[in-house]
This record gives C-alpha cells, sequence and structure tokens, in this order.
C-alpha cells in the first residue's frame, strides 16, 4: 500500500467515524463499533430502541445504509427479522433497512432513521429478542437434561460439549431434542425385555 492510499483510508475512517458519533448522539445512543482500518465501511450504534447497522459502499460513496443489526443466541445463530416475518407481513415487508445520501449530515440522517426505520423495525426486533431467548431456553433445557442423564447413567463427557447424543455400552444411543424428549436409537434387545419397555413406556404416558 502507498503513502497516499492510506492517507486518504485514514481520512475516510476518521470522517465516517465521526459521523457515527454524531448519529449516536443525535439518537440519544452510544458507539458498539467504530469504523477502524480494519472495518472502514461498517460500524454499529445502540439507540434506546435497537442496535443499528451503518454501512458505506465503495460502489456508492455518497451514500449510507441504516439497518438493523440483528441479535444472536447462545448458539451464534444470527436470528434476521426476514426469517421470522409471517406470511401476510411477507405480502408488505416493514422497512427493515434505509439508504440516506451523506450529504444530509447527521441530523437529518438520523431524523430518517427515527422517522422511516425505527418504527417499522422495532416490532421486529422485540420478536427476535424473543426468538434468541426462547432458543436460548430450548437449548438450557437440552443441556440440563444431557447432564442428568449423563450423571445418572455413568455417562463420560463426549469429545463435543454441544453433542445432543449419549452413546452408552451395548450399541445404545440416547438422542437429546429437548429438555423433556429423550429418543432411544440403535436399540435390540430380547421380545421379554422389550415387552417391558413397552408397558413402562405405556404406563408413563397414562401418568403425563
Amino acid at each position: 500500500m502507498n503513502d497516499d492510499y492510506l492517507k486518504e483510508k485514514r481520512e475516510r475512517v476518521a470522517t465516517f467515524a465521526k459521523l457515527v458519533r454524531d448519529l449516536a448522539t443525535t439518537l440519544r445512543g452510544s458507539v458498539r463499533q467504530a469504523p477502524s482500518m480494519e472495518h472502514d465501511y461498517y460500524a454499529t450504534i445502540d439507540t434506546p430502541t435497537l442496535p443499528i447497522h451503518l454501512a458505506t459502499h465503495s460502489s456508492n460513496p455518497g451514500r449510507i445504509e441504516a439497518s438493523v443489526s440483528w441479535p444472536r443466541d447462545k448458539q451464534h445463530n444470527v436470528i434476521t427479522g426476514p426469517n421470522i416475518l409471517t406470511g401476510e407481513e411477507r405480502k408488505a415487508p416493514p422497512t427493515l433497512s434505509i439508504s440516506c445520501s451523506l450529504a444530509r449530515g447527521a441530523v437529518k440522517i438520523a431524523n430518517d432513521i427515527e422517522r422511516r426505520l425505527i418504527p417499522s423495525a422495532a416490532p421486529i426486533y422485540a420478536r427476535t429478542l424473543e426468538r434468541c431467548r426462547a432458543n436460548d431456553e430450548h437449548e438450557d433445557g437440552k443441556a440440563e437434561t444431557l447432564k442428568r442423564l449423563r450423571k445418572a447413567l455413568h455417562c463420560p463427557q463426549g469429545e463435543r460439549r454441544d453433542s445432543e447424543s449419549l452413546y452408552l455400552d451395548g450399541g445404545v444411543t440416547l438422542r437429546v431434542s429437548s429438555a423433556d424428549c429423550v429418543r432411544f436409537e440403535y436399540f435390540y434387545t430380547d421380545p421379554g425385555t422389550a415387552e417391558k419397555i413397552v408397558n413402562l413406556l405405556k404406563a408413563g404416558k397414562r401418568e403425563e
């Protein structure tokens, strides 16, 4: 890289960083991720309502895109708004990103975000948070059931801590799909034992 390119890049990053700080202040928020020499085209700010991803593009240097910064669950899955929209919502999708001219300046861009993006995106963002919480509760329940079964059955910890399966002596596999659902796989036994197991399962169903 030559000196002129690095100088131009530093100036561009500094200009973008100031805009990001001004937007965060105007929106009564804070900067979560500022632009840097490594990540020079995007940043994230937190507002009182939702986090906003800001991006510029070398192919269109005169504009800035503001969109929702979607949350992640404990499994590091990004839960995006478009993926949780209902069929009816998909017919007329809510606004989840907007594009603004950089020439408008921080105050007008912030006004556009407050007027055009946040009212439409906030309810969808709240639903993605709920989906994250539901996913996390599901995974926590699975982990607790795996821990309990591993202890009760004296099953060693597998190589993968996030494994859904327990492998027992005799070729039996237990696959935990939720906190209260365990599936037996590859299980072979004699008819008498099979009858006892079926009767035990039936008794458990009657008690539910």
